[in-house]
């Protein structure tokens, strides 16, 4: 088991030299080739109609999905997918992806549960025609689920994006000292513990949103009410330069292309942005917190304490966009 683990969960940034990375090919020539390489019944599992419900079902427990595991597929047809991640995320986001399946592999070992979970559990699949004027791409599993959907060859839409890690700090093994959310976590806690003594009676202040996720694997959309917290013009400069390194920590998770672009949509709602945060921002203790606008939602949640960590990246009129 041990060695199945090493050569599963770095399947993203390893082995980079025993296949050219085809940087420069198109999204939907790199799934081909990938598909190339699959026998006619890993073929069936992979490629689903577009208009597949189960391609609006995201969830990120341990669990079956639609789709093809890593541990079906050989060396060479993990590196063909990997390829073509690596053209729609960044290099940070493909390290975060690679440390939450790794995250996975160490929790295997700490509950003594290598089957439940096994780092191999990670689902591969494909809704629509690659290259086609509406198709879709799924990676998913436990705390990780990348949405990506495309029109033709451009990326359109990169939500919903679930990332979790648990336990949050690696605590012994290969990888100790590992964090796979280590800037989504940090940079929360920093923007918290500037804020003086009015800005977090405000931040906390909840009586139009209940504390706790409201994201649900569930919804198509994600749903905002009218928001609360602090609002980001109650902000000073230092602390917005923080609350937009939180944004950016979700988003440059895909590569810069996209990611700068959606940056932009984020900058045109920067004044109708609120920060909300509930809970202990002490090392070890429990926390929730979200950022909202008029589009985007973000939030992230303790399992009962920090150890254990679920954040979601979602927006209003991107998630699962089939617009070109």
């Amino acid at each position: 088991m041990a060695l199945r683990i090493i050569a599963l969960v770095y399947f993203l940034t390893s082995a980079s030299n025993l296949i050219a990375h085809a940087s420069d090919a198109p999204p939907s020539q790199l799934v081909e080739a990938w598909r190339a390489s699959l026998t006619a019944e890993q073929r069936e599992q992979v490629f689903l109609k577009f208009e597949d419900e189960r391609r609006f079902k995201f969830n990120w427990l341990p669990g079956r999905r639609a789709g093809l595991r890593l541990d079906d597929q050989t060396d060479g047809q993990r590196h063909l997918l990997r390829d073509f991640l690596q053209t729609q995320l960044s290099a940070e986001g493909a390290n975060k992806v690679d440390a939450i399946i790794a995250t996975e592999a160490a929790l295997a070992v700490l509950s003594s549960s290598p089957e439940y979970r096994n780092p191999g559990k990670y689902y591969s699949a494909i809704f629509g025609e690659p290259g086609s004027q509406a198709w879709a791409y799924r990676l998913e599993g436990h705390h990780l689920s990348v949405n990506l959907t495309f029109s033709k060859e451009r990326l359109i839409s990169a939500t919903p994006l679930f990332i979790g890690a648990n336990p949050e700090t690696v605590p012994s093994g290969p990888d100790k000292g590992l964090r796979a959310l280590k800037n989504e976590v940090d940079l929360a806690r920093q923007l918290y513990r500037s804020l003086s003594t009015a800005q977090k009676d405000q931040v906390q202040k909840t009586s139009e949103w209940f504390a706790g996720f409201l994201t649900s694997p569930a919804s198509r959309r994600a749903e905002l009410p009218k928001p609360a917290g602090l609002a980001v013009k109650s902000m000073n400069k230092d602390q917005q330069t923080v609350l937009k390194q939180l944004i950016e920590a979700y988003v440059f998770t895909l590569n810069v292309d996209f990611a700068q672009a959606y940056m932009q949509g984020v900058e045109a709602e920067w004044n109708k942005l609120y920060f909300f945060w509930k809970g202990d921002a002490a090392a070890g203790g429990d926390y929730y917190y979200r950022i909202a606008g008029e589009n985007i939602l973000i939030e992230q949640e303790t399992q009962g304490s920090d150890t254990h960590i679920h954040a979601v990246w979602r927006d209003v009129e991107q998630d699962f966009s089939a617009r070109p």
